[in-house]
């Protein structure tokens, strides 16, 4: 039977001990809150507490970059089969990636969880056909995408063998049967995803940043949700509106 659409994000972390106790404490009191479910996968329990939602699904792999495929691989499962297969969709980010929800959620609205669907920022250098999403911005998968990989594709290393850029072997793996990314810019032609630092790229569609601090991190919320809601409260209009 298939599932109601409601809408709901799982968001899961990939970070390791040694960013515990600054990457992931300025994302868990930040822009994680706004998910419906939030996680951290990582290597240890070091300088976590109760109030951080954390699995130590890493501990027994090297923590090296081009161990990175090995560990997503293994989250993606994990995160399925282990913490919920009933959401939506599923927003795998790094932990130097902030992410504005109510964007995200507006533009995962418009396609449907129950068909296999992988969101991100599409760069095609290196799969000059149908691409890959980057990996440092984040991305999402459909439930139905989830399904997939979780019931065939972590089985069958045929079908996704190893490669050190973790993003690229994600998608070569997806397309083994035929999951692609999209393009995911916006009307005027702006992206959506940014896996760079915003600078310039600020636009009022746009659903993440990437390689930020956790000062940039706690600023870039302060801004959005205390200073721009204060005007927006106070105005009874969106900024940028006359």
């Amino acid at each position: 039977m298939t599932q109601r659409r409601t809408g709901s994000i799982l968001c899961w972390v990939m970070t390791t001990s040694v960013y515990h106790k600054t990457r992931v404490r300025a994302i868990n009191s930040t822009w994680l809150q706004r998910c419906d479910a939030a996680h951290f996968l990582t290597n240890s329990d070091r300088f976590l507490d109760n109030l951080t939602p954390y699995h130590t699904v890493f501990s027994e792999l090297p923590d090296s970059y081009f161990k990175l495929f090995w560990k997503t691989r293994l989250a993606l499962y994990y995160v399925y089969r282990n913490i919920s297969s009933q959401y939506d969709w599923y927003y795998k980010s790094d932990d130097d990636t902030y992410v504005i929800m109510e964007n995200l959620r507006s533009y995962l609205a418009t396609f449907d969880p129950n068909e296999p669907h992988y969101i991100g920022f599409r760069l095609k250098r290196r799969m000059p056909q149908h691409g890959y999403n980057a990996g440092g911005s984040g991305y999402a998968m459909s439930r139905a995408a989830m399904k997939i990989f979780a019931d065939r594709l972590f089985h069958e290393k045929s079908l996704c063998p190893y490669h050190e850029w973790e993003d690229l072997a994600v998608a070569r793996c997806l397309a083994s049967v035929g999951i692609y990314p999209v393009d995911t810019r916006d009307k005027h032609n702006r992206q959506r995803f940014l896996p760079w630092k915003p600078e310039q790229h600020y636009n009022a569609d746009l659903t993440n940043m990437h390689h930020l601090d956790p000062n940039e991190i706690r600023l870039i919320d302060g801004m959005l949700y205390g200073v721009a809601a204060g005007i927006y409260n106070r105005s009874g209009r969106a900024l940028g509106t006359k």
